[in-house]
């Protein structure tokens, strides 16, 4: 109501005159004006909500939604790959032998330069099964203790 008072404010007789309107015909000259201005809000409202209909006809959608990325659909699909071959529960020596398990796991882990020396010592020379829960948290989480300890299991069983 704000909006048409403000616009029927600047109908003088002048403007009438210059338009060659009547007061009413210049109701209908601002009709879509004001309509745009009063509809948006319900428009965006209504367009809002989430509707089966809308989603099947495509509208409003980002094209990466209605066609996923190449890398997004690769990553998935690998991710798929690994979720078959990597079990849900894989034991610590596992998880230092099998590559698929090395290759996922190995992007998480940090490089700690200062642990690495103390660690690499008292770790590689022992067997797995007699690691502590602290050793095999560090181990699988030191980036370079990591690779080492996966090349030594590899040097091991090809019996280099």
């Amino acid at each position: 109501m704000l909006v048409i008072d403000y616009v029927f404010s600047m109908d003088t007789a002048a403007v009438q005159y210059i338009l060659g309107i009547p007061k009413i015909g210049l109701f209908f000259w601002y009709i879509p004006l004001l309509s745009g201005l009063i509809l948006s809000v319900w428009l965006v409202r209504f367009l809002s909500f989430e509707s089966p209909l809308v989603e099947r006809m495509g509208w409003f959608m980002s094209p990466q939604e209605v066609e996923p990325h190449f890398v997004l659909t690769e990553t998935q699909r690998m991710e798929e790959v690994f979720r078959l071959e990597i079990p849900e529960y894989t034991r610590f020596e596992e998880a230092i032998q099998n590559p698929w398990f090395y290759v996922r796991h190995r992007a998480v882990c940090t490089e700690r330069n200062k642990k690495t020396l103390f660690w690499l010592r008292r770790l590689l020379n022992k067997p797995f099964s007699s690691y502590s829960e602290r050793e095999k948290f560090i181990l699988l989480n030191v980036r370079n203790l990591y690779d080492m300890a996966h090349k030594h299991t590899l040097e091991k069983k090809n019996g280099s």
